[in-house]
C-alpha cells in the first residue's frame, strides 16, 4: 500500500510540476505579447482557429459523404 501511495504522489507531483510549466510559458507568451504586436498575435490566433474549424468541418462533411456513398452502393448492390 505505501509503495501504490508513494507511486501515485510522484505521478501527481510530476503532473503538477508540468501544468506549473506550461502556465509559465502561457504567462511568459502573454507578457511578451503586450503592447504593440498584442492585436497581431490575437487577429493571428483567431485566423488560425477559424482555418483548424474549417478544416475540420471539411473533414468531418467527406466522412458524412463517405458514408452515404456505402449506404447508396450497398442498397444499389440490393
Amino acid at each position: 500500500e505505501s509503495t501504490s501511495s508513494n507511486n501515485n504522489n510522484k505521478h501527481t507531483l510530476k503532473s503538477s510540476d508540468m501544468n506549473s510549466n506550461n502556465l509559465s510559458k502561457h504567462q511568459y507568451l502573454l507578457q511578451n505579447t503586450k503592447g504593440k504586436n498584442y492585436n497581431k498575435v490575437l487577429t493571428k490566433n483567431i485566423y488560425f482557429d477559424a482555418k483548424l474549424k474549417s478544416l475540420q468541418v471539411k473533414k468531418e462533411i467527406a466522412q458524412q459523404k463517405l458514408i452515404i456513398e456505402k449506404k447508396t452502393s450497398i442498397e444499389k448492390r440490393k
